[in-house]
């Protein structure tokens, strides 16, 4: 009963903490040490105060403690106090001896400097956070952000708000950003827009040069596409009012759209929302969109009859669901950010995008650096930043070693580095039962961040490798130290199809809710 164990001596050194700062002439700020004190709970391996040696103590200051509390660089001197407060008080109560204490305040000592880079680099992406929430609000209120005078209005608004109005602005912004998010595309170079526009049946772009050419295209394109229909055919003007989400769907897509879906998926929008035309009606007018749009050189037909936008029609989509709104990323754009970021934004990329995506990170930063940045990533991610973050370190040769070595002092972090050094060769790096044990659960906790937990546990289940052992792997979850164990466990308990699984699923979580 570990857990059991950490909450009585933690609870025995509450009551008497009080009592010791009293005795202590000028009195002592007890709130950070309560704070410390309550993070040891989450310290499964701390069942006694004798046990927090130096490697404990730095696992509670640099991941428990960032992870758990929010806090900024300027209040770095207040932490140190606090916990150097709290070596102080267990060697003054008897709880450690003397040798241990100068062992853990020459730790605190050095660990001062990692903790202040990352309290400074959590900083950093918050301000950066910030100013992109800032300047989307901004956007969406029409702002141009290259008018300074009109920044400065908005802004100046804005702070007159109470912080409850302020919040609320922001959360309606966020939610109506998730809606009006799409998929990030590649996007060719300009010169090859410009040369598929000068070519393009239905417009004159003129002589200029490249962005001049681009722009004309746009403009005629704009009013093509969203311009009413002048003639009398009802099915031909209500395709054409639906044309920009077609366009829409064509550039969320994968794959190339079969014509028969497509006309099928548009008629039965039609009838939801007017008195949709016969199907063959739809189907011809579409039919007749799709071949003008071709002739705009935004559409093209592949050699198996689908339908895809071209790149020309990509990019000039693109623009019109910026000047929209949208939130319409290109990849490539997370090259130059940092690992934290890439992984956020990997969640929207389709397969092939984000392969592209990765490469160019990748390619953008030495072997060791990405690593480190990557590896940071998992040490203090969620369970879904650090899958994200594992498999992009899969794609760094044996050059980043070094950096993955050390990762394997971290529980958190230890399952994935001994199998990326184990997949480059090195066999006493083979990933261990409980190593295993832990990734099977981070898996279920990722899914379980965004997915159903039935279907959480099924996608789950259907990507072990055959011979995986579920049965041993459900024994040892409720031991490993997960923070998610318990819900994982219940998780697999309610949804595992198989009885004799989901009742030890059932008693391995009764055993971690003992712990």
């Amino acid at each position: 009963m570990a857990d059991e164990q950490v909450d009585n001596w933690a609870e025995r050194a509450l009551a008497d903490l009080d009592r010791w700062a009293d005795g202590h002439e000028g009195g002592i700020d007890t709130y950070g040490i309560r704070l410390l004190l309550e993070l040891v709970r989450q310290e499964p391996e701390l069942s006694e105060p004798q046990e927090l040696d130096p490697p404990r103590l730095r696992r509670l200051m640099l991941e428990t403690f960032v992870e758990t509390v929010v806090a900024e660089a300027e209040d770095l001197p207040s932490i140190m106090a606090s916990a150097g407060a709290l070596v102080d008080f267990l060697a003054g109560t008897g709880r450690i001896p003397a040798g241990r204490a100068a062992e853990l305040h020459a730790e605190l000592k050095a660990l001062e400097p990692e903790l202040a880079e990352i309290l400074t680099e959590l900083d950093e992406a918050e301000q950066e956070s910030v100013q992109e929430l800032v300047q989307g609000m901004m956007l969406a209120d029409g702002i141009d952000l290259d008018d300074e005078a009109a920044v400065q209005r908005w802004l100046t608004d804005f702070e007159s708000l109470s912080e409850a109005e302020r919040f609320a602005r922001a959360g309606a912004y966020l939610q109506a950003s998730e809606e009006m998010r799409v998929p990030p595309v590649v996007l060719a170079p300009p010169a090859e827009l410009a040369a598929a526009a000068r070519r393009c049946a239905a417009a004159a772009p003129g002589d200029g040069d490249d962005e001049a050419v681009l722009a004309s295209w746009l403009q005629s394109f704009d009013r093509a596409v969203t311009g009413g229909f002048a003639g009398g055919d009802e099915a031909a003007a209500q395709v054409r009012a639906e044309l920009t989400g077609v366009l829409l769907h064509l550039y969320e897509q994968d794959e190339p759209a079969a014509p028969r879906e497509l006309a099928q998926a548009l008629t039965e929008h039609l009838r939801q929302v007017a008195a949709a035309p016969a199907p063959e009606e739809v189907a011809a007018a579409l039919d007749r969109e799709l071949q003008e749009l071709q002739r705009w050189g935004a559409v093209e037909t592949t050699a198996e009859g689908g339908v895809a936008l071209t790149p020309l029609g990509v990019w000039g989509v693109r623009e019109l669901l910026l000047a929209e709104g949208f939130i319409a990323p290109v990849v490539g754009e997370l090259a130059d950010r940092p690992a934290a970021a890439l992984v956020e934004g990997l969640a929207w990329h389709g397969p092939e995008e984000l392969a592209l995506e990765v490469e160019r990170w990748l390619s953008a930063r030495p072997p060791e650096s990405a690593a480190a940045e990557l590896v940071e990533v998992m040490r203090f991610g969620s369970p879904s930043a650090r899958g994200i973050a594992a498999a992009v370190l899969g794609g760094l040769d044996a050059s980043a070693a070094p950096v993955v070595r050390e990762a394997l002092e971290d529980p958190a972090t230890r399952p994935y580095a001994r199998l990326w050094l184990h997949e480059r060769g090195d066999a006493a790096a083979e990933p261990a039962r409980e190593d295993l044990v832990w990734m099977l659960t981070d898996t279920v906790a990722a899914m379980l961040e965004t997915a159903d937990p039935a279907e959480a546990v099924a996608e789950a289940v259907d990507t072990l490798p055959p011979g995986a052992g579920l049965r041993e792997l459900i024994d040892g979850m409720a031991g490993i130290g997960h923070p998610q164990a318990a819900e994982v466990l219940d998780a697999l308990a309610a949804h595992l199809a198989d009885p004799v699984l989901a009742e030890a699923a059932r008693a391995e979580a009764a055993r971690a809710g003992a712990r």
